[in-house]
């Protein structure tokens, strides 16, 4: 891991730093955020983000004609997106069922593959830069990493919509051979957006363990994971609220509005998704700190720049 010149200032800073608890965290966390211009990395993945949207709705709703898809069940997602914009998603999901088409499929199918890789290959850089890593991969290494983790998100995202949309044929085929199981289900239903957050907390912790250009331990991925979630739950339910209280976006982008909002929304998910990286880089920084100094009280002579 290589580290910038103000990371060997504050590995020089972080004794003092140190005394005043998480503060040293917060700090290092906003003086980041300038220094790797993070809204600029943010307005790249939600620009990519934006245009993939539209395509994987497309697709998924193509394959999900193959049963009784019901275009509400998508608010089951608003633990993780906002309100207003599952109500467009739906509503763009209805207008699709009224329009179905084998070429439509296929086109949102590559689209989506397309646009929603470039996404990911945006964020394997951003979190590689954040972590310090100079070691880069090849281009065709970069592109296969960025396809294979976009296949299997959507593959995943699929999995979790059929599940949704047959879970109730399947409780009732289980019922007929084990009723008391079915009624221990139905009982946790309430616990069903706890469920939904957890799913995407493990896509989360993958992207960040798979993405840098060197090993990652799960348990050096899991602050940022861990930011990135209650983040992105947070985020997504304050934009909800202001959404529906405080804004008038219609009255100002007119029939805009709701696309306007969710570029706002994918901006801050974009946000939220990088400084997840880079508070996995200070906790690496932190520990490497307190390694080395452990090495100092050993006979080692001092040195605040690191190198995996």
């Amino acid at each position: 891991m290589h580290h910038t010149l103000r990371d060997d200032i504050y590995l020089r800073l972080y004794p003092a730093l140190h005394r005043f608890g998480g503060f040293h965290i917060l700090y290092r966390m906003v003086d980041r955020y300038f220094e790797d211009r993070v809204n600029e990395a943010a307005a790249h993945l939600a620009y990519f983000f934006l245009f993939s949207v539209f395509p994987i709705v497309i697709f998924l709703n193509a394959l999900l004609a193959l049963f009784a898809f019901d275009p509400n069940l998508l608010l089951s997602l608003e633990t993780v997106i906002p309100q207003p914009l599952l109500e467009l998603l739906s509503a763009y999901l209805g207008y699709l069922q009224r329009a179905r088409s084998a070429t439509l499929m296929y086109t949102g199918l590559a689209l989506a593959l397309w646009f929603f890789s470039r996404a990911t290959r945006s964020l394997i850089l951003d979190i590689n830069k954040a972590m310090r890593i100079r070691r880069q991969r090849g281009p065709l290494h970069l592109f296969l990493l960025s396809m294979l983790l976009t296949v299997g998100l959507l593959f995943s995202v699929l999995l979790a919509l059929l599940f949704v949309v047959t879970g109730r044929q399947v409780m009732q085929w289980v019922g007929q051979w084990l009723p008391t199981l079915v009624s221990l289900i139905e009982a946790w239903q309430p616990l069903r957006p706890l469920v939904t957050a957890g799913y995407f907390f493990v896509l989360l912790l993958a992207m960040y363990t798979v993405a840098p250009a060197r090993p990652v331990r799960l348990a050096e991925a899991l602050p940022g994971t861990l930011f990135a979630m209650a983040a992105w739950l947070a985020s997504s339910m304050l934009f909800s609220l202001y959404v529906d209280n405080f804004s008038r976006y219609s009255l100002l982008y007119g029939s805009l509005g709701a696309i306007i909002v969710l570029m706002l929304w994918l901006y801050l998910l974009g946000v939220v998704l990088v400084m997840g990286a880079h508070l996995n880089a200070i906790v690496a920084t932190n520990r490497q700190w307190r390694q080395r100094q452990a090495q100092i009280m050993l006979g080692d002579p001092p040195h605040y720049t690191f190198k995996d």
